[in-house]
């Protein structure tokens, strides 16, 4: 079916077919695999936008559906998505320095779960002296 396709595509989709069959060697493999970083200047852009943000709103939590930038809510979920690994070390201390969570808005409503359920349990072991909680009294704390 290849030479086919070759055969009846035209010369930019022939190119396209060799270059993905192309082998890449050395810095190439390793290039392919990083994540794209966007410019310096588009990233500063998104960035003090955020700061902004911040100065507005008392925090870096900006909604993924907050209409009044959607430039800024993607950008931030995009920095959220591809985590600390994807950005430089300046990048990251810029973040750093407005107190940017890296964490999703599910992340941290998860981590809050958990924290309420473990204060109830310390509250549990210090009212009854153990940790066997009943189903049937605290269903939640109990699993």
């Amino acid at each position: 079916i290849l030479p086919f396709i070759l055969f009846r595509c035209s010369s930019p989709c022939r190119i396209s077919i060799e270059n993905k069959k192309r082998q890449p060697n050395g810095d190439e493999s390793n290039a392919a695999s990083l994540p794209k970083q966007p410019s310096k200047r588009a990233w500063m852009e998104n960035f003090e936008a955020l700061r902004q943000y911040k100065e507005e709103h008392g925090d870096t939590r900006v909604p993924s559906q907050y209409e009044k930038d959607t430039a800024l809510a993607s950008w931030v979920q995009n920095v959220k998505r591809r985590g600390k690994g994807a950005l430089t070390k300046e990048r990251l201390s810029l973040l750093e320095e407005i107190g940017f969570n890296q964490e999703s808005e599910k992340e941290i409503l998860l981590e809050q779960a958990w924290e309420g359920k473990y204060e109830r349990l310390k509250a549990f072991k210090q009212e009854h002296g153990h940790y066997r909680v009943p189903r049937a009294s605290e269903r939640q704390l109990a699993n």
